[in-house]
């Protein structure tokens, strides 16, 4: 009977060692869950004072300095930036004393200079800048412990809009005119008065007479205006002509007898070891758009022969770098400018083509 009584003494023992695990863990889960809903409490109570910012009428926007999220005013009628003296202090930011004294709203106040921030890192809105503050004993009631002047507007993002330009009593400027409707007429924007233009047209008069003289057969007289196609010795390449659409080659017999006539191309020697076939471009018509073509030669095989040409070609961009000062533009446009490079005598050959059963070659 003792072994039983022993027994039934350990029995109880674990038992109430079981129930005391029991109570504990429903203990500490009724804490955590406390501490979960007064964390949720606070969370709320904490927007609701982030809320109560910036609903008081001022603007008052989010902002982080050097890490730090804090509220900033935006305050058009000042033209610097400020941080609260305290703030400053209590993260340790840097700033070097200043002397002097700020003007305040009243004409008769005024407070005195504490110093300026070194350059800090500011985070607002997506935009990551680099500003230097005023350091100001700001508010203490307010919930901003920032200002931003006017001074940041444009390095931080931010525009009026809807700002008058004139008085009632005075024509409003009307901006809901589309823009794209601007746009000058090509070739009919002259630039400057009508007394201006017309000094203009006298000024280049005789230069446009001159131009006007220059026989149509005459090619460029500057030397180095020769083109030369140096192919290797004892190398020829012969490609023949490819069909072209029927209905488009009234279109490249009217060209080849203007090249004739204007002395562009002449007749190839007899048993010439070269040959181009002519091909049709697309050409563009002054809104830009391709509605017609233009007859020229495919002279890649001839390419493939002559030697890398090393002179750099002016990038698009370096052209309007040239042209960022410049106030008044105009266009020439040379009829068939690079028909006027002469092409040396000895490789005049090698740009012969047949059309109709004859060939042709260019000067």
């Amino acid at each position: 009977r003792q072994e039983e009584n022993n027994h039934l003494r350990a029995r109880v023992a674990t038992l109430e060692e079981q129930l005391t695990t029991q109570e504990v863990e429903l203990a500490m889960k009724t804490m955590d869950m406390n501490e979960c809903k007064l964390k949720s409490r606070m969370a709320k109570v904490k927007e609701g004072k982030e809320n109560e910012v910036l609903k008081n009428g001022s603007y008052i926007v989010p902002i982080t300095v050097e890490n730090q999220p804090i509220w900033a005013l935006i305050d058009s009628g000042c033209n610097f930036s400020s941080l609260n003296r305290n703030f400053v202090i209590n993260k340790n930011f840097p700033f070097t004393k200043t002397f002097g004294s700020i003007g305040l709203a009243d004409a008769l106040h005024s407070t005195k200079r504490i110093g300026k921030t070194n350059p800090l890192t500011v985070l607002y809105n997506a935009k990551t800048r680099t500003l230097q503050f005023e350091v100001m004993n700001l508010p203490s009631k307010e919930k901003y412990e920032c200002v931003i002047g006017t001074d940041s507007f444009a390095k931080l993002g931010i525009f009026f809009y809807g700002l008058a330009v004139t008085h009632h009593d005075k024509p409003t400027l009307r901006c809901e005119e589309d823009e794209r409707k601007d746009i000058p007429t090509p070739d009919n924007s002259p630039a400057g008065t009508k007394e201006d233009q017309q000094r203009f047209k006298e000024a280049i008069e005789q230069s446009v007479r001159s131009n006007q003289q220059v026989d149509k057969k005459s090619f460029c007289t500057v030397p180095e205006s020769i083109v030369t196609l140096d192919t290797p010795p004892g190398k020829t390449s012969y490609k023949r002509q490819y069909p072209l659409a029927h209905n488009l080659m009234p279109i490249v017999d009217k060209a080849v007898l203007s090249w004739y006539k204007d002395g562009t191309i002449v007749r190839a020697g007899v048993n010439t070891e070269w040959n181009s076939p002519l091909t049709l471009a697309p050409k563009k018509n002054i809104d830009g758009t391709k509605s017609r073509t233009r007859p020229c030669l495919d002279p890649r095989h001839i390419n493939a022969l002559l030697p890398n040409d090393k002179y750099p070609l002016p990038l698009i961009r370096d052209i309007f770098e040239l042209l960022k000062d410049a106030q008044i533009f105009t266009t020439s446009d040379l009829k068939n400018a690079f028909h006027r490079f002469q092409i040396a005598k000895k490789d005049q050959p090698k740009t012969t083509f047949t059309h109709r059963g004859t060939q042709y070659m260019f000067q």
